[in-house]
C-alpha cells in the first residue's frame, strides 16, 4: 500500500505551478520576457513555429523533497517508514496542508514586430499554444496511514484534484506613452477547452482493521472531455466512473470557451539606471459547456478490500464496487486560470553590463496566496549573448540556484533556463558490488524548466 500511494504522489508531479522562468525577468534580449509582464519586450522582433519553438514545464510542492523522507538513525539513512523513526518525527516534516501542482506550456506558433503608429514604435505580438495545469491537495492523514499502517479510522476529506487543458490564442501590444520613461502593455487571450477535472472529498476517511481496508464518505466532482457527449445522462441519474470514460470518440468542437487578460508597466528612472515594473497576468476563466460537462456527487460511497496482510507486499484482494455517481446539474460549470502579480525593480551597473534585481512573484489559486522574492543578477558582455543567475528567497526554496543563458547573434534566439537548480544533493549506492550510485537533490521541492528558439526578424528592433 505504501508502494502504491507514494507512486501516486511522486506521479502527479510529472502532471503543471507556474511555468514562468523568474531569472529571466531582467534579461532584455529574452524572447519569453513578455509572457512575465506584457511591457518587458525583446530587443529584436522573432517568429518560432513547430518544431523549432518554445516550451516550459513547472511543478511546485510544499512537502515533496528528499529530506523530508530520509531520517538519520543508528540503523544508517533510512526513509520515514522504518521502524526507527516515530510517526511523531515522520509526521513534523509534514505540512498541515500538503500539496503538488504543474503547469505546462507548449507554443504552436508565436511572433513579435516592432512598427511604427502614429510616429511612436509598439511592439505587436501574437501566439498560438498548449497549457494543462494541475494541482493536488492531499489531506495529511495519508501520510499518517503510509507510515503506521495500524488498525484505526483516517480522515482523508482533504484529498482533491484539479486539472485543465487548453489551447490559448493571445495578441499582445507594448508601447511608450508620452511620457517617454513609461512603457504600458498588454495582452488579450482566447481560450478554448479541450479536457477538465475538478474533484473532491468530504467527510472521507480510511478505516483500518485486521484484513479489511474501508474507504468511505462523500465526493463531488466535475469533469468536461471534448468528444464525450454527457447531455444523455440526465439529471438525478446514477453514473459509474466507468461510465464517465467510456465511448470517447475525439469528435466535436472544443469543450470551453473563456478569456484572459495580462496587463503590465515599466518605468525606468535615473537616467535608465533603474528599472520599475509591475504586472497582472491571467485574469480570465473557462466556461465549461454543459453538452460536454457532466457535475455530480456520490452519497455515502462505500469502497472495501478484503483480504490484505499488512506485513507482506503482495495482497490478495477483492476488486471493490464501481463507485456510483448522481448528476446534481445538467448545466456547465467555470473555472479561473490562477492569477499572478509580478513586481520587479532593477539597477544596473557599467553602461548596463551588470544588473542586480529583485522580483516579487505572487500566484493566486485554489490554496490561496503563494508568494515567492527573489533575487536576479544579470550580464550583458555582448550583443551576441546574456545571462542571469538568482536564489529565491521565500517559500522554502534556499539551496537551489536559477540560470538562463540567452544567445542571440543576428538570426537567431536561443533560450534555455530553470529556476530551482539544486545545490544540496545525497548520495545513494545503488550496486554495493560495483560501487555505483546515484545522486539525488536533497532539499528542492519544486522544479521548472524554459527552452526557447526563435528567428528574429531583421531590423526591427526596439527603441524604447
Amino acid at each position: 500500500m505504501k508502494k502504491i500511494i507514494l507512486s501516486l504522489l511522486f506521479a502527479s508531479v510529472s502532471l503543471g505551478a507556474s511555468a514562468q522562468l523568474k531569472t529571466a525577468y531582467f534579461m532584455d534580449y529574452s524572447v519569453p520576457r513578455f509572457e512575465m509582464n506584457a511591457a518587458l519586450t525583446p530587443r529584436d522582433g522573432f517568429l518560432s513555429v513547430v518544431p523549432l519553438t518554445n516550451m516550459s514545464f513547472g511543478s511546485e510542492s510544499n512537502f515533496l523533497s528528499l529530506e523530508n523522507f530520509i531520517f538519520h538513525t543508528s540503523d544508517g539513512a533510512v526513509t520515514g517508514f522504518h521502524p526507527s523513526v516515530s510517526a511523531s518525527q515522520f509526521l513534523s516534516r509534514i505540512p498541515s496542508k500538503p500539496y503538488t501542482s504543474s503547469d505546462f506550456r507548449y507554443s504552436l506558433a508565436a511572433f513579435g514586430k516592432y512598427s511604427r503608429i502614429n510616429e511612436r514604435q509598439v511592439f505587436h505580438s501574437g501566439s498560438l499554444g498548449l497549457r494543462v495545469m494541475e494541482d493536488v491537495s492531499i489531506p495529511k492523514d495519508l501520510f499518517r496511514v503510509m507510515k503506521s499502517l495500524g488498525n484505526g479510522s483516517y480522515d482523508i476529506g482533504d484529498l482533491a484534484f484539479g486539472m485543465s487543458a487548453y489551447l490559448e490564442a493571445a495578441y499582445g501590444f507594448a508601447m511608450p506613452l508620452e511620457w517617454n520613461n513609461l512603457v504600458v502593455g498588454g495582452r488579450v487571450k482566447v481560450l478554448l477547452g479541450a479536457a477538465s477535472f475538478r474533484g473532491d472529498l468530504q467527510d472521507a476517511k480510511i478505516d483500518l482493521s485486521d484484513d479489511v481496508v474501508s474507504i468511505h464518505g462523500r465526493g463531488h466532482i466535475n469533469t468536461s472531455l471534448i468528444g464525450k457527449d454527457y447531455s444523455r445522462f440526465g439529471s438525478g441519474r446514477s453514473v459509474s466512473l466507468e461510465d464517465l470514460l467510456d465511448d470517447v470518440d475525439g469528435g466535436g468542437g472544443p469543450t470551453a470557451w473563456g478569456a484572459a487578460i495580462d496587463l503590465g508597466a515599466e518605468m525606468t528612472l535615473l537616467d535608465d539606471r533603474l528599472r520599475v515594473s509591475a504586472a497582472v497576468n491571467d485574469l480570465g476563466f473557462l466556461r465549461w459547456g454543459a453538452e460536454h460537462s457532466f457535475t455530480g456527487q456520490t452519497d455515502d460511497f462505500r469502497i472495501e478490500y478484503r483480504g490484505y496482510n499488512t506485513g507482506e507486499e503482495d495482497w490478495d484482494v477483492t476488486d471493490p464496487d464501481d463507485i456510483e455517481l448522481r448528476r446534481t446539474s445538467s448545466k456547465g460549470y467555470t473555472t479561473g486560470l490562477g492569477a499572478t502579480v509580478n513586481l520587479g525593480g532593477e539597477y544596473n551597473f557599467l553602461d548596463n553590463l551588470l544588473g542586480a534585481g529583485l522580483l516579487s512573484h505572487t500566484r493566486f489559486s485554489g490554496r490561496g496566496v503563494q508568494t515567492e522574492l527573489t533575487v536576479i543578477g544579470t550580464v550583458r558582455p555582448a550583443r551576441w549573448f546574456s545571462a542571469a543567475v538568482s536564489q529565491t528567497l521565500l517559500h522554502n526554496k534556499l539551496g537551489a540556484l536559477g540560470l538562463a543563458l540567452n544567445f542571440h547573434p543576428r538570426g537567431v534566439n536561443i533560450f534555455l533556463g530553470a529556476d530551482y537548480i539544486p545545490l544540496s544533493y545525497a548520495s545513494f549506492e545503488i550496486d554495493k558490488d560495483k560501487h555505483h550510485s546515484i545522486r539525488v537533490p536533497r532539499r528542492t521541492k519544486s522544479m521548472n524548466l524554459y527552452m526557447g528558439f526563435a528567428f528574429t526578424l531583421g531590423k526591427s528592433s526596439k527603441e524604447f
